[in-house]
């Protein structure tokens, strides 16, 4: 289940004390035309806390989980997200948490042929390619994305 602060992860531990989480990371540097940021996600300020939190009750962060909104958007905003991701990642492994395994890209891709710079078969490549940098198939890292609008 993801979450994106320490109350939701009281609240879900207060219902199913076994569940999973993923941590939801806020995507504030976007140029999406319907960004997710201002909604959903942990800020920066907030990562540490929210790992804590859940090592605290004894549940497992499995991964991180953004959305860089809908519409489609530039590269810039995959990347800064995966890289934040991978930051996310470090921060729990100093924290001597489990090794987390998976990174939920979301979705809202655009495929708009009229904009090159949003169009996602274009940006696509590159994105693989950053995530293949920082999360090479040999860490065992699950890599999932919501298609679609």
């Amino acid at each position: 289940m993801t979450y994106d602060s320490v109350e939701e992860a009281e609240a879900i531990h207060e219902v199913y004390p076994n569940a999973e989480l993923v941590l939801r990371i806020a995507v504030t540097d976007t140029d999406a035309p319907a960004p997710m940021g201002k909604k959903f996600g942990a800020h920066m300020s907030h990562w540490s806390q929210n790992l804590d939190a859940a090592k605290a009750l004894g549940m497992k962060v499995r991964g991180v989980s953004f959305h860089v909104g809908t519409g489609g958007c530039k590269f810039d905003a995959y990347r800064i997200s995966i890289d934040n991701a991978k930051t996310v990642f470090e921060m729990a492994e100093q924290k001597n948490m489990p090794a987390m395994d998976l990174v939920d890209i979301g979705g809202g891709f655009s495929s708009n042929a009229d904009n090159s710079e949003y169009n996602f078969e274009k940006i696509a490549p590159r994105v693989m390619a950053h995530l293949d940098h920082l999360f090479p198939a040999s860490s065992g890292v699950k890599l999932i994305g919501e298609p679609g609008r």
